[in-house]
């Protein structure tokens, strides 16, 4: 029966770790420079897109005719009626109790 004992394979040996942990850092830094320039190139395509983005907007804003709405004359107005009474009164610097 002792013959039917399957021995653990040896560890490897400190070199050989060595040079695996060695091989993965030189896989990292590879992928780190494909990521890198791959982000470097979306970046560039991606300023590009908003950019042409931009300009059909405005295009398509000339042939619809329509104009840019002024900020002053947009107003907020509550879409419901309301009982409550927003204006608040409070003294920014109140007076310690005496």
């Amino acid at each position: 029966m002792a013959n039917n004992v399957v021995n653990f394979p040896k560890s490897p040996s400190v070199e050989q770790r060595i040079e695996m942990k060695q091989q993965r850092l030189r896989e990292l830094e590879t992928e780190n420079d494909y990521i890198s320039a791959d982000i470097k190139h979306l970046t560039k395509v991606h300023a590009s897109n908003l950019k042409e983005y931009g300009k059909l907007v405005k295009e398509l804003a000339a042939l619809w005719k329509l104009e840019a709405p002024e900020e002053e004359s947009i107003e907020f107005e509550a879409d419901f009626d309301s009982d409550f009474d927003f204006d608040f009164e409070f003294d920014v610097n109140p007076e310690e109790d005496k």
